[in-house]
């Protein structure tokens, strides 16, 4: 009986030092994924950008498009330090009437720890941008495709069965 004792406080131990230094899913990050092989791709030049893109599957067109500290394999870490403090110190700088003027169904989606957009530019897109949705992911950061795959892509689903209702 002292063994079983002995152990249950053991397994005890073990499990409440990993619970104490266990990091919230919003802390970190994982592995970059790496993008599958398509027959599709290219450079589109947009407003003076050079976007990669390439095409997977079927149906009608859906735009992943992630700036700042992401790259197409992760939507990672191609602009520098000093460009992105510059950004973040500058945008979003849309204007209302730019905003209004979008017509194309849209889901603002932001985690409930972002650590680099501001709820309130947030907020303030998903009011000014006609009909658009909001959509606070819980317990993830910027990152949330990363962080929380299935929430991220059960919600896109929802989204692209629900944009023309």
């Amino acid at each position: 009986m002292r063994r079983i004792y002995t152990f249950l406080t053991l397994i005890l131990f073990y499990v409440s030092i990993n619970i104490a230094n266990a990091e919230a899913q919003w802390m970190k990050l994982p592995s970059t994924p790496l993008f599958p092989k398509t027959e599709q791709e290219g450079i589109a030049l947009i407003n003076g950008a050079h976007i990669w893109y390439a095409v997977y599957g079927h149906g009608k067109p859906v735009i992943l498009l992630h700036g700042g500290l992401a790259n197409s394999n992760y939507w990672g870490n191609q602009v520098f330090y000093n460009q992105i403090n510059k950004m973040w110190a500058t945008q979003p700088n849309f204007t209302k009437e730019r905003l209004n003027s979008i017509k194309t169904p849209t889901w603002i989606v932001d985690g409930d720890h972002d650590e680099a957009i501001k709820r309130e530019d947030t907020e303030f897109m998903a009011k000014t941008i006609h009909n658009a949705g909001l959509l606070i992911q819980p317990w993830v950061s910027h990152f949330s495709f990363l962080q929380n795959p299935k929430q991220f892509n059960d919600d896109l689903l929802y989204f692209l069965a629900n944009d023309s209702k």
